[in-house]
């Protein structure tokens, strides 16, 4: 693997997740963990991709509080270049919280990302001559309409998204066939689409529907049924890769990360998508958003070790 220059654009924010250590009762108080750490999806990314060995600008927006110098020192412990972020003034840091079934599975969450608002069309303008120095820019949509408009607009660089949440995905609906790539899961397929997904054959129909708005490659996960990769002539699914999951946070943007490596070192559809489930993967036996065991010759020794079977469509 050789070393690519990417910009990520996207939230950076502090997470507190919670684990009940038994079944989660409504109404009431639960015993379990608590643990505060990094996380945000564009921040996951950035962290995931670094720990791959490749060159990342992040571009962010930092609160003016103690959180935000957590964020803003964390990243660049990492090697994650932050030049080109910005410190709002007066204005709290971005906030996830989240709490958990006792095996790790996600059962609500509230995020407070406002902060994000003030990557402005403006702020993205003086900085166009670096992104269009990057070999590709990935972007979350928690950034305003206005700005992935922007971005849409005046970056001729390959542009890949993530979709993040059902609410947040109907702003990249006007602008989908500027991606190169999208990344996104059943229910956020669902709102792009207007499509039930219930089963492969359902999502099959869904990323025909992605591909003729405009989008190259489809990334569609769908949790402990796997994920599917389509480069517009084919379509590749697989399980899921993960053996014992603690923790589902995260795991998503470990997958993203890991197809835009192998598209970044021009692999087809079928590795992107190896890549991306054995992300997935490593991510999942840790409690944290980003694991720190992840490098790239884990993640290679990992896809040698672990081989799931491969069902190939055509993509009509």
């Amino acid at each position: 693997m050789k070393t690519h220059s990417i910009a990520v654009i996207g939230a950076s924010n502090v997470d507190i997740c919670a684990t009940a250590i038994f079944p989660l009762i409504q109404g009431d108080s639960n015993p379990g963990k608590v643990t505060l750490g990094f996380g945000g999806v564009g921040r996951n990314i950035a962290e995931n991709l670094c720990r791959l060995g490749q060159r990342l600008s992040f571009l962010t927006a930092y609160g003016d509080d103690s959180f935000g110098e957590m964020l803003r020192r964390q990243a660049l412990e990492l090697g994650l270049d932050v030049s080109h972020s910005l410190r709002a003034q007066n204005t709290p840091s971005s906030v996830y919280i989240c709490i958990n079934q006792p095996d790790g599975e996600m059962s609500i969450a509230v995020n407070d990302m406002e902060v994000c608002n003030n990557i402005s069309p403006q702020v993205l303008r003086d900085r166009l001559p670096h992104l269009h120095s990057q070999e590709a820019i990935l972007l979350d949509a928690n950034l305003s309409t206005e700005a992935l408009a922007f971005i849409a607009e005046k970056c001729e660089i390959p542009l890949f998204a993530d979709t993040v949440s059902n609410k947040k995905a109907v702003k990249l609906m006007p602008i989908l066939s500027r991606f190169t790539g999208i990344k996104t899961n059943r229910s956020e397929a669902e709102v792009l689409t207007g499509l039930s997904i219930r089963s492969e054959r359902d999502a099959l129909l869904a990323v025909e529907f992605l591909h003729k708005a405009g989008i190259m490659y489809v990334l569609l996960t769908m949790g402990s049924d796997g994920a599917l990769v389509s480069d517009g002539r084919h379509a590749f699914c697989m399980p899921s890769m993960i053996q014992g999951m603690v923790n589902t946070t995260g795991c998503g943007d470990a997958f993203f990360a890991g197809a835009v490596l192998a598209w970044l070192e021009q692999e087809d559809a079928q590795s992107m998508l190896r890549y991306g489930l054995g992300m997935a993967a490593l991510c999942a036996a840790d409690r944290r958003s980003v694991s720190p065991a992840i490098n790239r010759s884990a993640l290679l020794d990992f896809l040698k070790q672990h081989h799931k079977e491969v069902r190939k469509y055509e993509i009509s």
